[in-house]
């Protein structure tokens, strides 16, 4: 159910960083076909509840609540955090072309 959240509020960023990092139309358009179903949603998700509640699980209610004080309070981080996510996920499933990926170190202060 989470997925559900991450990708309604979180889908059209997702999309518009595929675009912009992974440079790879076929990609975007898979995600977007698949949408929370598709294995980097489900990934980004993961990694989120990690990042908000390093010691345990966390509800769909509380993922919700976190991203969108986040999109409230610091919108360019959680663009940069979602940037972040998609560029790990790729690095993972492919050897990246030189100079196209690069990842960086986000640090959250909520």
């Amino acid at each position: 159910m989470s997925n559900l959240v991450v990708w309604s509020l979180l889908g059209a960023l997702i999309l518009r960083t595929l675009d912009r990092v992974i440079q790879d139309p076929l990609t975007t358009i898979e995600v977007e076909r698949e949408r929370e179903n598709h294995p980097l949603t489900l990934y980004i998700e993961d990694e989120l509840k990690r990042l908000f509640k390093p010691a345990g699980g966390m509800t769909c209610p509380e993922l919700e609540r976190n991203l969108l004080e986040m999109r409230m309070r610091a919108p360019d981080k959680l663009e940069e955090l979602v940037r972040d996510l998609v560029i790990k996920y790729y690095k993972r499933k492919r050897k990246p072309k030189p100079g196209v990926l690069t990842e960086r170190r986000v640090e959250l202060h909520l």
